[in-house]
């Protein structure tokens, strides 16, 4: 079963669809929230496995929030390609928006299961009443969405302020493991690995392709005068949204 949870940033309707433990949200929300002002434009912007389409109706609960019998269908955009948008909106909105999202709406979710918004006139007692229920209604779903949103939401509070490419000693820093740790993890991972086991890191092909590491080209001068070009190994948002999937907590690697 699909099921729907509408929430509300700054007056305007946001729907996000809990799909098989998977936090997944309406684009044509999020680029109007954002500023991007064709959904269908930023929709192309994305890679396919950060979107898909839902069909209404479809074995899906929602409780009327698709009911206004406009749309057959609505395209779907996973958190990688939220953070994708945000990093690519202007509006002064997408900062606050970054911040309630990784502020407010993902540690709601870890600690009960669902988002429980206040209202003007909600007395202690309701917000506790309305709190109970919806962790009620958490624990009939499944284990695998506070498992995915657990270890996410300090990376992402941070991957959303980034506008371009990390070194793997910065990327290291925002993971929060020793560099020489973290490097020899992704070696160990076969994201990156030297030539002859000696000299810069390089990127594994598959990597790049992926959209989660790329290269920073830059010139040199040797001592004797001569100019040469030098790449080196970056770490894309993407990239380090991709790494608090997969990467453990520090603890947890020792």
């Amino acid at each position: 079963m699909t099921q729907v949870m509408p929430f509300q940033f700054e007056g305007q309707n946001v729907r996000v669809v809990n799909r098989e433990g998977g936090a997944w949200w309406v684009l044509a929300d999020v680029c109007g929230l954002l500023g991007h002002s064709n959904p269908s434009v930023a929709g192309r912007r994305l890679d396919d496995d950060e979107k898909d389409t839902l069909n209404i109706g479809e074995g899906i609960r929602d409780g009327g929030v698709f009911a206004d019998g406009r749309a057959q269908s609505v395209v779907l955009i996973n958190e990688s390609g939220l953070w994708s948008l945000v990093l690519t909106s202007r509006k002064p909105a997408a900062k606050r928006f970054k911040k309630w999202v990784t502020g407010e709406v993902i540690p709601s979710i870890r600690r009960t299961g669902a988002y429980v918004a206040s209202a003007v006139g909600d007395t202690s007692e309701t917000l506790m009443a309305r709190a109970v229920l919806a962790a009620q209604e958490a624990l009939q779903r499944k284990d695998a969405e506070l498992v995915a949103l657990a270890p996410k939401a300090l990376a992402y509070d941070r991957i959303a302020g980034m506008d371009g490419l990390l070194t793997l000693t910065e990327a290291a820093k925002e993971c929060g493991w020793p560099p020489r740790r973290f490097m020899a993890r992704l070696h160990e991972m076969r994201w990156i690995y030297r030539s002859g086991n000696k000299g810069r890191w390089i990127g594994y092909a598959d990597k790049e392709r992926a959209g989660y590491l790329s290269y920073k080209h830059f010139e040199q001068t040797h001592p004797e005068g001569l100019l040469v070009c030098r790449s080196q190994v970056v770490v894309t948002p993407k990239g380090l949204a991709r790494m608090a999937h997969i990467l453990p907590a520090l603890e947890d690697a020792a």
